[in-house]
């Protein structure tokens, strides 16, 4: 990989490990109290103290688990597009950190909330 290929393949791989961190930090760490500026926060989860404990732990292990796999996948992914696909590594770089966000916000949220509505009801 060339330089500039190889910072942008770094670029990929830095929001997967960001995923990985943030959510073990939420899972082992979560906000102690029911706040709007930090954790999990829907009105779902802030409807009661242990509905927000627990969908801060969940979310939290689902975005650490999302983190991990996504690391692998996305730097997978990178090598074939731009290598096999001869795709732009640039246009690569952006098009998998969009795919990425979109992903982990649906990772996170969606079964987050199923869970808490199946737990705590509506």
């Amino acid at each position: 990989m060339a330089g500039i290929e190889l910072l942008l393949f770094i670029c990929v791989l830095i929001c997967p490990v960001i995923a990985a961190i943030a959510g073990f930090i939420l899972m082992k760490n979560p906000p102690k109290e029911i706040n709007d500026t930090k954790g999990y926060r829907t009105k779902r989860s802030k409807s009661s103290q242990e509905a927000w404990d627990f969908a801060n732990t969940y979310s939290g292990r689902n975005t650490m688990i999302y983190g991990i796999v996504a690391l692998v996948l996305s730097g997978i992914a990178y090598v074939l597009v731009v290598k096999n696909a001869g795709f732009n590594p640039l246009a690569a770089m952006v098009l998998i950190i969009l795919v990425q966000m979109v992903v982990m916000i649906i990772v996170m949220i969606v079964p987050t909330e199923k869970k808490l509505k199946e737990k705590f009801g509506e």
